[in-house]
């Protein structure tokens, strides 16, 4: 199965390449010299409230906590 990998040679040309999971080494694709695989960290992010869909469903609890009832009320 192919999958997409850094890889960096000793010039620090850095280049992303589609290959079998087991390959470690390519040819760099600038100068030709060898380039190891490089672990890439990973993108995450949480919205500022928490855990996706909290601050939705706070908002929506509180919104329908503000509006008054049929007889005026809250």
């Amino acid at each position: 199965m192919f999958r997409l990998y850094d890889f960096k040679c000793t010039s620090e040309h850095i280049t992303e390449e589609l290959v079998d999971a087991d390959v470690r080494e390519i040819p760099c694709p600038d100068c030709g010299q060898p380039a190891q695989r490089v672990q890439s960290p990973i993108a995450f992010r949480l919205p500022p409230t928490g855990f996706p869909g909290a601050a939705h469903k706070w908002a929506k609890a509180h919104e329908k906590a503000g509006k008054p009832n049929r007889d005026g009320t809250r």
